[in-house]
């Protein structure tokens, strides 16, 4: 089984962080064990936190799924990502900004069949779709790329 963490770094994200929140809830964990969202707010003064909780109330996850909030004053993005690298409980790690989501609900799924099959394999990179405000259609970024990194 596979463990994974998703790091979201926010600050004065109220507007966007719900959706990102939902889009990780509601993860199909078919050989997933243990999901953790983590959040790592920077003092966020925009309501932020409370968005946070009420989506998490009005979202049903799974028992796997658990959610850490932790929110200071930090110097940036940077600091940010690395206090919730520090934190990490999962055996992978990914980073999903707070006005970002999963394409659908099996994208860890698809990634722990790969962890599963290659685990050796450390790093993964995959398709990004974007979608602009101003289009319906999404457009596919990149594609998928495994990367054995030797320890």
């Amino acid at each position: 089984m596979v463990r994974f963490t998703v790091i979201t770094v926010a600050k004065n994200a109220a507007a966007t962080i719900g959706k990102t929140v939902h889009s990780v809830a509601r993860q199909i964990l078919k050989g997933i064990d243990f999901l953790e969202l983590l959040i790592v707010d920077g003092a966020s003064t925009d309501g932020t936190l409370s968005t946070i909780q009420e989506t998490l109330g009005n979202c049903p996850a799974p028992s796997e799924f658990h959610c850490r909030t932790i929110s200071q004053p930090d110097s940036g993005i940077y600091e940010a990502m690395n206090w919730g690298l520090s934190l990490a409980q999962g055996d992978y790690v990914l980073f999903l900004n707070s006005d970002d989501t999963f394409y659908d609900d099996q994208v860890l799924a698809t990634v722990a069949v790969f962890a599963l099959r290659s685990p050796e394999c450390d790093l993964w990179v995959g398709d990004i779709a974007v979608q602009s405000p101003l289009r319906s259609e999404h457009a596919v970024v990149s594609s998928a790329q495994f990367f054995l990194i030797p320890s």
